[in-house]
């Protein structure tokens, strides 16, 4: 019913979900929709950070400077979470959208 009104057009099947969600959802139910899918997105997101630090630490820093006490670990944990998260914004700013795909 609503391919033939014009409202759900896509060309992906991506794109469903965002579409019946404008359309269908009073604005409260859409919230409701939102807050968990934007929890999820955080957790990924912290996850990733998280083992990335872990492999910087552990992997790389743990090489370099193998006598470094271990009451450092931390602050070290803390610079690869900054590092990641400078690598993934500087792969994103200068290599585009899909720098991946070449």
């Amino acid at each position: 019913a609503l391919a033939k009104q014009g409202v759900l057009t896509y060309e992906k099947s991506d794109e469903v979900f965002p579409v019946l969600v404008k359309t269908l959802l009073p604005v409260g139910l859409k919230g409701l929709v939102a807050g968990p899918k934007m929890a999820a997105l955080m957790s990924s997101l912290a996850s990733v950070f998280n083992s990335c630090s872990t492999i910087f630490t552990i992997d790389i820093y743990k090489k370099l400077k193998p006598l470094t006490a271990e009451k450092k670990t931390p602050a070290n944990w803390k610079s690869g979470y900054v590092n990641c998260g400078d690598f993934g914004y500087y792969l994103d700013s200068h290599h585009g959208k899909d720098w991946w795909r070449g």
